[in-house]
């Protein structure tokens, strides 16, 4: 296996001058960099510059547009509206946080929403935005649906993260599921951790934040020890 570690500086202006060719501003180009390369930092690696060519694409094709004209809407005392113009997901999320900083230092809180935008990467960043403004920041998103809920046969539910100040996870079907499990007849529910072949015993999933971490991290050393190759991110 070859570990090529690649300083952050340097991907970081590599990514910019990328999206710059794409037709970004100079300043939201950057900004879109360091949201991906602040997510290879965090162990991320599924939101970092890997997400560029899928974002070169749509750039090319026109279903994303590299100079939006964002349009912010106050709705209410403490909320409001960004109609993102079809631009960058980074660029809506972090007009939307910094418009709801805005709400609760006037207000004491603040929440926005926003529209016509696309993939926004790692919600942890937006969160952070507010935490560096001395408060408490929750980010959340839809995403594409990849998950069958309970009692349906098709895939109609995403992961949907949410990140709070500077964690960052996603939704499971855990505690949520057993509860319906246990109102349906004919279905018994397993202990968690338990495993059953019985069509009629459903097994109940217990994630805890610290078995989460240690998966992260198992994964992160299953990666370092697979054959390809492996770039890796260091800060400046």
């Amino acid at each position: 296996m070859t570990d090529r570690l690649i300083p952050q500086l340097k991907l970081s202006e590599f990514t910019a001058r990328c999206l710059e060719r794409l037709g970004l501003a100079p300043d939201d180009a950057r900004l879109v960099g360091d949201t991906l390369v602040t997510s290879n930092l965090r162990g991320v690696d599924s939101h970092g510059v890997v997400r560029l060519p899928h974002y070169a694409t749509r750039l090319r094709n026109g279903t994303i547009n590299p100079k939006p004209s964002m349009r912010v809407q106050r709705t209410g005392p403490a909320t409001a509206m960004v109609d993102g113009g079809a631009g960058m997901g980074q660029l809506v999320a972090v007009r939307a946080m910094k418009e709801a900083i805005e709400l609760a230092r006037e207000a004491g809180a603040g929440a926005v929403g926003a529209k016509n935008s696309s993939h926004c990467g790692a919600c942890a960043y937006y969160a952070e935005l507010a935490a560096r403004a001395g408060m408490i920041g929750i980010a959340l998103t839809h995403s594409d649906p990849i998950m069958v809920p309970t009692g349906m046969k098709r895939i109609f539910l995403g992961s949907n993260p949410i990140a709070s100040i500077s964690l960052s996870r996603r939704l499971v079907s855990g505690a949520r599921a057993s509860t319906e499990m246990e109102t349906r007849p004919g279905i018994t529910l397993a202990p968690p951790g338990s495993t059953s072949t019985c069509p009629t015993v459903a097994t109940a999933p217990s994630i805890s934040l610290a078995a989460a971490l240690t998966r992260k991290i198992a994964a992160a050393a299953l990666r370092r020890a697979s054959s390809r190759t492996y770039i890796g991110v260091v800060p400046a």
